[in-house]
Formats: structure tokens, C-alpha cells, sequence
């Protein structure tokens, strides 16, 4: 198992850096990925986020991707998800019509087209450059009624991907990056045990049989992933664990046996597949919660996907507190807390200060621990 960390997106500081407005904030990133490489993260998790612009969006992450983790011999997985079509519906990738696309094959959206044409510009001008993509993220259970794009689609979308990818891959210089199923929501889609729920096994087990991956396996005997995304969020199984058992089982019996769960659904299909716990964290303001709560449960959570010898990665979600900081919503999740200002003319809604001093959580020395005691050698 590698440990890495799901990172400030460089979308969000660009512009930020004092003097240099339409530049991306160089020193806010390098000192992020130096930190994450001392506490001992080999990879860093962001999202692509695109807006009216995609190609300056997609150049503006050209410094963080060829320069700065490459220094910091941090591995990218590169989440591709509803930021790469900010300002659309991301149910809009299920509206027709479906033509036979030259460029992406049958089946095709306009809403699909539009994800696909910027995902591939990406890879293309990155190359080798990334370790890994996710594809999509907790689709499964959208905000802010849990509704979720459907599986088929899903499957779709993401096997077109999977199959240009490798196209264009075989001319590519170092090895072809991996293509990782986005991090599925425990509590699945709509409300658990209501009908018309699909449990996150359900939905897992509808990618495999969809038609997408079904011709794709019986063409190339192989599945059309490299990885299968989850995120084992304690309080998202309790809510879709039946009443007796949420009532008796800690955090730790949770996970494990959840994911013990969807492996047997797995195991149908593509056995001993690895896991990538893409997100998992601990918000330290939530009700009683505190930072060595969080300390503590990044620690267990570590000793239950070591446990297994099916995890291939565990992401902890996140480097940095975010927006709000205070109240009842406040956000403080991070490794470590960076003082900030709400403001709205700033992308992300934050205006970080770095020159302020920045403050290490007990959560970022149980990082640390925890990738030196399991963290496979190089």
C-alpha cells in the first residue's frame, strides 16, 4: 500500500500569488508538495477543474505536473470528474442524443463529448506526466439530494476514456498511466433501504455488467480499469448498514466489513482487483470531534487497509481546512490549517495567507507514522 494526500487544487490559486494575476501560484504549490513529501505521501490527488477557457484552465496545471512533483517525486492522480465541465449539470452526460461520434465511438452525448474532448486534451499534452486518472467521483451519490449518474453511463463514459487513452498511450514515452473507476459513495444512490435505493455494491456490480464493460472485456480478455475507487467513509456505511448492526459496529468493523462486502461483489467479475481509498478523512469541527479524534482514526483507518492486501493506495482527504471556518459547517479536515479570508471574488470562495504561519494538526504526525509503519518500500 502507498499513501498519498488529496491536494489543493491549482485551479483554485491561480491568480493568487501578489503581483502575478494571471499566473498560477507557483510557491503555494511547491510548499504544499514539499510538505506532503516530508510527512511521507508519495502521491497527490486533484481534480481538473475547466471553465469557459479549457485549454488555459488545463495549461494553468503545466508547472504542478512537469516541475514541482516530479521535484518532489510525488506520483499525480488526477481526478477527472464534474470540474472538467464546471458550469453544466453533470447529469447532463446522460442527455441525449446519442449519435455514433467519429472521434468516441457509439453512444455518444453531447454532455459526454464535452467531458471527453478536455479529458484527452489533458492527457495528450501531460503524457507519462501522470501516474494515475479517476474517472468521475462518488457518481454514484450526487449533491445535494444523492440522486446519481447512472451506471451504464458511468461505464460508458469511462471505458471510452480507458480505450482512447491506451490508443494514444502506445507512442508515449514512459508508461501509460493509470486508468482508476472514481471513488464510489458508500451510502449509494438515494436514500438506503427506500425504494428504488442502489446500494454501492449494486452499482459496482452494474459497471461490471454493463454493456460497455462487457464488450470490452470479451474483445481484449481484460477489464477496461486498473483500479477500483472507494470511499469508506464511517458515518456513510452506518447510514446504509442495517439498524442492529450501525448500532454494535465501530468505525474499524465497519470498513472492513463493508469492504469485505464489495470484494465478493468484485470477485464475480475481476478478482483480487486493488482498491484505491481515493478520499477518505475525519472533520475534526463536527459536533464533538476533535483534531486528536482525527489523529486517532487516521491511524485505525490505516491499520484496516493494511490489513487487506487488496489496497493499493489510501488518499487522506485533506491537506488543507477549507471554507467555512467556523460555525456549524465548518471544514476541518486538513493535515494542516492555513489562515484564510471568505472571499467570494477568489476561486474557491478563500483567499489564503502565505506568510501567515501555518499550523501542523495531530493528524499530519499520524500521517507520518502511519506511511513509515505500512507504506510498501519503494
Amino acid at each position: 500500500m502507498e499513501f498519498g494526500i488529496v491536494g489543493r487544487d491549482p485551479y483554485y490559486d491561480f491568480g493568487s500569488f501578489f503581483g502575478a494575476p494571471n499566473e498560477p501560484n507557483r510557491a503555494a504549490q511547491e510548499r504544499m508538495l514539499a510538505q506532503m513529501a516530508g510527512l511521507g505521501a508519495r502521491w497527490v490527488r486533484v481534480e481538473l477543474h475547466c471553465g469557459s477557457d479549457p485549454d488555459a484552465d488545463i495549461a494553468a496545471y503545466d508547472h504542478f505536473v512537469s516541475v514541482l512533483a516530479p521535484r518532489y517525486g510525488i506520483k499525480i492522480l488526477m481526478l477527472l470528474g464534474f470540474g472538467l465541465i464546471n458550469g453544466h449539470d453533470p447529469l447532463d452526460l446522460a442527455v441525449g442524443p446519442f449519435i455514433d461520434d467519429p472521434n468516441f465511438g457509439g453512444g455518444t452525448s453531447p454532455g459526454m463529448r464535452r467531458w471527453l474532448q478536455r479529458a484527452l486534451t489533458a492527457a495528450r499534452r501531460w503524457k507519462h506526466l501522470i501516474s494515475a486518472y479517476e474517472i468521475l467521483n462518488e457518481q454514484n451519490r450526487l449533491p445535494p439530494i444523492g440522486n446519481g449518474l447512472s451506471a451504464t453511463i458511468a461505464a460508458r463514459l469511462h471505458t471510452k476514456f480507458f480505450r482512447l487513452l491506451h490508443q494514444d498511450a502506445a507512442t508515449w514515452p514512459g508508461a501509460t498511466p493509470r486508468v482508476i473507476l472514481g471513488g464510489l459513495h458508500p451510502a449509494g444512490t438515494g436514500t438506503p433501504f427506500a425504494d428504488g435505493w442502489i446500494s454501492d455494491g449494486a452499482y459496482l456490480q452494474r459497471i461490471y455488467e454493463s454493456e460497455a464493460f462487457q464488450t470490452y472485456h470479451r474483445d481484449h480478455a481484460a477489464w477496461p480499469l486498473d483500479g477500483i475507487g472507494y470511499h469508506p467513509y464511517p458515518v456513510e456505511i452506518r447510514a446504509s448498514t442495517p439498524m442492529l448492526a450501525r448500532a454494535i459496529l465501530g468505525d474499524r468493523l465497519l470498513m472492513s466489513s463493508r469492504m469485505a462486502a464489495l470484494a465478493k461483489i468484485r470477485d464475480a467479475f475481476d478478482p483480487d482487483r486493488a482498491w484505491w481509498i481515493t478520499e477518505l478523512g475525519y472533520n475534526a469541527a463536527y459536533a464533538k470531534q476533535t483534531r486528536l479524534d482525527q489523529a486517532s482514526f487516521l491511524a485505525d483507518a490505516a491499520s484496516v487497509f493494511d490489513a487487506r492486501t487488496d489496497v493499493a493506495t489510501f488518499f487522506w482527504f485533506k491537506y488543507e481546512d477549507f471554507p467555512p471556518a467556523s460555525g456549524p459547517n465548518a471544514q476541518r479536515w486538513g493535515l494542516v490549517t492555513i489562515p484564510f479570508r471568505a472571499d467570494p471574488g477568489v476561486r474557491g470562495g478563500a483567499a489564503y495567507d502565505l506568510n501567515a504561519p501555518m499550523t501542523f494538526q495531530a493528524s499530519a504526525e499520524a500521517f507520518r507514522a502511519a506511511a513509515q509503519r505500512y507504506q510498501l518500500p519503494r
